[in-house]
């Protein structure tokens, strides 16, 4: 008490000396920094500090919504949608001036003829996936029927950027006439970009892979992806309910967009996404996430991976923990077993990339770049929601195939 009276009645003798400078108190206007000086504006700065204090204290210690279960073993891969992707800030289609595949004859006209045997390398993620395994055959067949060389190593695993970057700075040691990449990374690959582009070598991206900037992109169009998934569970659970996306090892950007697709496809509707289990992770670790959001969203009504061998891992989890009644789970790639699923009724969906026209267009592009012409920025290549209804006949009328 005594030391509140002392601060709101006592000054130092340098501020007495300094207040004599001053215009005298009656000339002042008695406003705040007068009523600030009486015994009751000091009890009232002090009752404000201490509310300030107690407001800090209780924010600091406060959790974030699901801050519990991120604390789960398992569980600390599970974000809130809100903050991967959020309808109003991503509301464009972000592929909307891609050029499909079954365009580009038309405005460009035939693939030119080689001018001469031309070596082309097209580096790729990983071997281990189909899909990419396909896209390899349908770019070795193109290369054949065209009667250019091409070499397609692949990095040891999806998560290898630096053996992605030592096979692109060999091939092009080796000498190439074009440059093929899938990137894990794009910022990875820059230097290989770099050396590309001062040796006059065309570079072309292609399939999944992280975008370059700069370089033509031929490959499906994540934000269709997502649209398409959200079109199945708006058929196949019409009465709504959460759903969750596992997104596995998809590169930043193309998870953006077909978390894009699937949400404004969404909006308004019964159906939402509710959570992300984020990539990078190993597969029973991804399955430990799945199992702790099945036990907080009994009301979840589709789950929609990114590759197919996530869509299988996650209805055998289902399977396993006896809650895959009523729940839809939608896939991507078109590998042979999720097709086989899809007949079984294991899988509702899977959206088929077809990788083996990819490879073809791919090749095929390269080729334009050669003989001077200018590719669109992306070129969307066929893509096509495969369930019971279509497994015979999946690709799409019209589409370039």
């Amino acid at each position: 008490m005594k030391l509140i009276e002392f601060i709101a009645r006592g000054r130092s003798a340098g501020s007495r000396r300094a207040a004599a400078n001053r215009r005298p108190r009656s000339n002042r206007p008695a406003g705040l920094p007068a009523w600030l000086k009486s015994r009751y504006g000091a009890w009232a700065v002090l009752a404000v500090a201490v509310a300030a204090v107690a407001v800090i204290l209780s924010c600091g210690g406060r959790e974030a919504p699901d801050s519990k279960a991120k604390d789960k073993p398992g569980a600390a891969s599970v974000t809130a949608v809100q903050a991967v992707a959020n309808p109003a800030r991503a509301s464009q289609n972000p592929d909307k001036d891609a050029l499909p595949l079954a365009q580009l004859a038309a405005r460009l006209g035939p693939v030119p003829k080689p001018a001469k045997a031309y070596r082309l390398a097209a580096i790729l993620p990983y071997y281990g996936e189909e899909y990419w395994q396909v896209l390899a055959r349908g770019m070795q067949s193109r290369a054949m029927e065209l009667g250019v060389a091409i070499e397609m190593p692949a990095a040891t695993s999806a998560a290898d950027t630096q053996g992605e970057l030592d096979l692109a700075m060999r091939m092009l040691e080796r000498g190439c006439d074009a440059l093929l990449l899938a990137p894990i990374s794009a910022a990875a690959l820059a230097p290989a970009v770099a050396k590309a582009k001062a040796a006059h070598i065309p570079v072309l991206c292609l399939g999944q892979g992280d975008p370059i900037p700069a370089a033509p992109l031929i490959g499906p169009s994540q934000y269709e992806t997502g649209v398409r998934a959200a079109e199945c569970f708006l058929r196949q659970a019409p009465a709504g309910g959460k759903i969750l996306v596992i997104s596995g090892d998809l590169p930043p950007a193309a998870l953006r967009s077909r978390l894009a697709g699937l949400t404004e496809t969404l909006a308004g509707a019964k159906a939402g996404v509710s959570d992300v289990i984020q990539g990078g992770l190993a597969p029973a670790e991804t399955m430990a996430a799945f199992r702790d959001v099945l036990a907080r969203r009994p009301e979840l009504a589709g789950v929609y991976c990114t590759s197919d061998a996530l869509a299988l891992a996650a209805a055998q989890t289902l399977t396993e923990t006896g809650k895959g009644r009523g729940v839809r789970i939608v896939g991507s790639g078109g590998e042979s077993r999720a097709y086989d699923a899809v007949r079984q009724g294991a899988l509702t969906a899977t959206i088929d990339f077809f990788a083996y026209i990819n490879g073809q267009a791919a090749v095929d592009g390269a080729l334009r770049l050669l003989a001077g012409q200018t590719l669109p920025a992306m070129i969307a290549t066929p893509q096509n929601l495969i369930t019971a209804k279509n497994l015979d006949n999946p690709l799409p009328a019209g589409s370039g195939g």
